[in-house]
């Protein structure tokens, strides 16, 4: 019995293709929309964002859930850096999670970023703030806004590849 899985490997990574009914029975029922919506790997786990607001933490080796943590807003992005998973919560401001201890902690600043999406890109992290038409640079260690760049004409999102950051445009 159980809810149903499905987990395909690839070059030793993890990657879900089906959770919904495994995040259905950790939150009771999904409504449209709540389901699974951002998937990532670190910290020895599998990450599942949520449309529902809820990051949920699961073992690998054995597929069971280990941690529900609210967010509190529809995850848009989710990325492991820096000993936490950072979590972009359109319009919301982005939130980081402690891997250790899964408290949650916003990132705010007087100039306010909204997060609807997240790169980590040359020891960064950047969010693209669609309120504001903009990337938002934020220092790890302190858990701050840095550095706000525009960004013109219409664009996708960001991405990163370790050393670069890509900036997709339509």
């Amino acid at each position: 019995g159980g809810p149903a899985r499905i987990w395909i490997v690839r070059r030793g990574l993890v990657f879900l293709s089906a959770l919904l009914l495994l995040v259905a029975s950790a939150n009771g029922a999904v409504s449209k929309g709540d389901g699974p919506r951002e998937i990532a790997t670190g910290y020895g786990s599998v990450w599942v964002g949520t449309g529902g607001g809820w990051v949920i933490r699961i073992n690998p080796r054995t597929h069971r859930i280990v941690q529900r943590i609210k967010v509190d807003g529809f995850v848009h992005g989710l990325k492991a850096a820096y000993g936490a998973m950072w979590v972009a919560i359109g319009p919301g401001p982005l939130k980081r999670i402690d891997a250790r201890t899964g408290r949650v902690r916003e990132v705010w600043s007087r100039d306010y970023c909204a997060s609807n999406g997240i790169a980590i890109a040359s020891g960064r992290i950047w969010i693209t703030d669609g309120d504001h038409d903009r990337l938002c640079r934020i220092d790890p260690k302190r858990g701050r806004i840095v550095e706000r760049v525009p960004l013109e004409g219409a664009w996708l999102g960001v991405w990163g590849d370790g050393s670069r950051l890509w900036q997709g445009k339509i």
